[in-house]
């Protein structure tokens, strides 16, 4: 698979992501999405359309913890969307990140989806390949900063200085979280995970 970028092929290699069913453009996706011609629950990775996988209890309890403190956080300046797409032309790319906060109005999104945002956060719970691979996606359609949740490890990556599809900053935390591109979002890491006696 020439030109494909290596995360992704990893990504391609592991059975739970759900597989590739076809290459198209954003374009075509979209068509194709309008006609009924897709399943229900897709993303396009660089011309990929990708099964989403079913979400784990444990996916969905972190989602639904994150989403009540951003919710509480966030001033009206800012959209906070849920598994919405993130439209990505440049590279072929329509991801759908379980957690994505733009400063915007939800008013500009009636016709379009958004084409960068602030803060995106994924939950690696069991496919932190792909997740890794999407920092690419995300980095090249400028989203300041790109969370991973380990949820296994009890980690969050965080991911800031996007350039030239890659970000030149990346650290991990495992107490205290402070956003740089979105001031107003700061926790502790434990308040969106299991309480350590019950494991992932």
């Amino acid at each position: 698979m020439k030109g494909i970028h290596p995360e992704l092929l990893k990504a391609l290699e592991d059975p739970r992501v759900g597989g590739a069913i076809d290459t198209i453009s954003v374009e075509r996706y979209h068509a194709q999405g309008k006609a009924g011609e897709l399943p229900e629950k897709t993303e396009l990775l660089e011309g990929f359309v990708f099964n989403i996988m079913p979400k784990s209890a444990l996916h969905s309890n972190i989602i639904r913890r994150v989403v009540a403190i951003f919710g509480k956080l966030l001033s009206k300046d800012f959209v906070l969307s849920q598994e919405s797409p993130l439209t990505i032309a440049a590279v072929d790319s329509e991801p759908e990140p379980d957690i994505m906060v733009c400063r915007a109005n939800e008013n500009d999104f009636w016709e379009k989806h958004p084409t960068t945002a602030d803060l995106v956060v994924e939950i690696a719970v069991s496919s932190v390949n792909l997740d890794r691979y999407k920092a690419h996606l995300y980095a090249t359609a400028g989203v300041k900063e790109y969370w991973i949740v380990l949820a296994d490890e009890r980690k969050l990556e965080i991911h800031t200085e996007p350039q030239n599809g890659k970000y030149m900053q990346s650290r991990i935390v495992t107490g205290f979280v402070a956003s740089t591109a979105v001031p107003a979002i700061e926790f502790e890491l434990a308040a969106i995970l299991p309480p350590p006696a019950l494991k992932p």
